[in-house]
């Protein structure tokens, strides 16, 4: 998985490199999701800091937009928010997933025995 930091009207230094990407290296472990690329967009506008997080699934975007004085606060609520969203993927996956069939089979006998 790629993960891309660049920065507008400021450069970005090795530490706030690394720390963005020590916050967004955990988040294409998950095999289900199938992560392709991350790419974190951080922007400086007079002392106001914004950041931009597009998180690349196989069939899904996840975007997120955190602005704030502090340039690792708004990291961290980017990767907040983006971390809010994919759980809820997550679940959405899961939860649209088919049963085994050997649980699908006992289900409709126990449904068969109800009625």
């Amino acid at each position: 998985m790629a993960i891309t930091v660049s920065g507008r009207q400021f450069e970005i230094s090795e530490k706030v490199r690394a720390y963005v990407e020590a916050q967004l290296l955990p988040l294409h472990d998950d095999p289900m999701l199938k992560a392709a690329s991350v790419n974190a967009v951080l922007q400086q506008e007079k002392s106001r800091f914004a950041v931009n997080v597009v998180f690349n699934c196989k069939y899904h975007v996840v975007t997120a937009k955190v602005e704030d004085f502090d340039l690792f606060k708004a990291i961290d609520g980017a990767v907040q928010k983006i971390q809010t969203q994919l759980k809820t993927l997550r679940e959405k996956i899961v939860a649209h997933q088919a049963l085994p069939l050997s649980e699908a089979e006992r289900l409709a006998a126990e449904r068969a025995a109800l009625e």
